[in-house]
């Protein structure tokens, strides 16, 4: 009942026909992601615990998509974003906006990725649009395939370029001369069905200038193409559809580009960890080390969160050291030992638990020798229990009560 309620009010981007391969497939994407995103508190929250099961999101591509973007943008751009409609830049927007937070090149790979995972999912269910999808590529590779021969093409756009010129003196001669005008009228009713006819000399006059029109925009496009750098941005162009458009037909490459475009997020958390240092309020950095938690656990697909994926694992692991240790360095994190490095390691598991509230944990570590034995409470509550090796041989302080955040 609450989700139905929510649908009431959902809001819904669209996007402009300028984005042809990704107009549906997108927005399909990001409005499935933002209703699961809405929905989760119903989902995955009661008062005193959180746990997610992928069997009841209802699509976990969108999910996992959607998170990405509300992690690295932000509740307030996204939201907002998504309420622009159709405006013609809208996704020159979304760039903009990642570009100025994050390092350019892997902003626009990120997209990239997030297209063809949106193509992928969309044509696997919608076959109107994989059969419109299928079309347009059939003509991006016939247009690419003109362009390969540079010889040929120079002498067809040439052609074109005189047939269109000759046809536009001609518009311009019937249009300048009643009669000329009179014996069109006549001659193209003629051809066409009772229902098509031409009703009178001014809607013709209309028809012979939207002619004439489409043929100086024929012309107008033979001379962009005889330019040698419009030339290469058109081949990079379909070139670039063609990339897009492949994944219709190779849906496996899905998860290729699932963990792709973890990869790439990860790059971008990183450089939010790098700013942890230069914050002169500790919030932001407290709020990371919810997010790299919470973020371990989307899921990836019906059977692993982001934390059990072997090829992400190392990636994971290496923000997780960083994040730790930055917190460390402005005094976030209390100091369980004199070694940051151990410390860093009796910790990192917490982030496997599903704490709701870090302020109320409390470490217990005791020395075994060779190992360091731990056990983490939350408040009374004990929720994990482990050993980590000694490497450096510290000192510990046993049957000491050690709050997580440092005071």
């Amino acid at each position: 009942m609450l989700y139905a309620i929510f649908k009431i009010n959902d809001t819904t981007m669209y996007l402009d026909e300028k984005y042809s391969l990704i107009r549906v497939a997108l927005p399909e994407m990001l409005n499935e992601g933002h209703d699961i995103n809405n929905t989760e508190i119903i989902r995955e929250f009661t008062s005193w615990s959180w746990n997610t099961v992928p069997s009841e999101i209802s699509n976990i591509d969108c999910n996992l998509v959607y998170q990405n973007l509300l992690i690295l943008l932000g509740f307030k751009f996204l939201e907002d974003w998504m309420k622009l409609g159709n405006q013609k830049n809208i996704l020159e927007k979304l760039e903009e906006e990642l570009t100025e937070k994050y390092d350019e090149d892997i902003s626009k790979k990120l997209l990239n990725c997030i297209f063809k995972i949106a193509i992928i999912v969309c044509t696997s269910r919608n076959e109107t649009e994989k059969a419109r999808l299928l079309e347009e590529q059939k003509e991006c590779e016939a247009k690419f395939e003109k362009l390969q021969d540079k010889t040929k093409l120079v002498e067809e756009l040439t052609k074109l370029k005189k047939e269109k010129a000759a046809e536009i003196k001609k518009l311009d001669k019937i249009l300048s001369d009643n009669s000329l005008l009179l014996q069109e009228f006549d001659e193209r009713n003629a051809k066409l069905s009772e229902y098509k006819k031409i009703f009178s000399i001014d809607n013709l006059v209309g028809t012979l200038k939207k002619e004439r029109r489409k043929a100086l925009s024929d012309i107008d496009e033979c001379n962009k193409l005889l330019d040698a750098k419009t030339y290469v941005e058109t081949k990079n162009k379909l070139e670039n559809s063609l990339e897009l458009l492949r994944n219709i037909k190779i849906p496996k490459y899905k998860e290729r580009y699932k963990i792709e475009l973890q990869k790439l997020f990860i790059k971008c958390l990183e450089d939010e960890i790098y700013k942890i240092n230069a914050m002169e309020d500790k919030r932001p950095a407290i709020s990371l080390l919810y997010i790299v938690r919470y973020y371990k656990f989307i899921a990836f697909d019906d059977e692993r969160f982001i934390k059990d994926v072997d090829e992400l694992k190392e990636d994971v692991e290496r923000i997780e050291g960083k994040l730790l240790f930055n917190l460390y360095e402005i005094g976030v994190l209390s100091q369980i030992t004199k070694d940051i490095e151990t410390d860093v390691g009796i910790i990192k598991p917490i982030l496997d638990t599903r704490i709701m509230n870090f302020a109320n944990v409390v470490i217990r570590v005791r020395d075994e020798g060779n190992g360091i034995d731990v056990e983490v409470y939350d408040g009374d509550i004990l929720e994990i229990e482990y050993t980590i090796p000694n490497l450096n041989r510290v000192k510990v302080k046993c049957k000491k009560n050690i709050k997580l955040f440092a005071k």
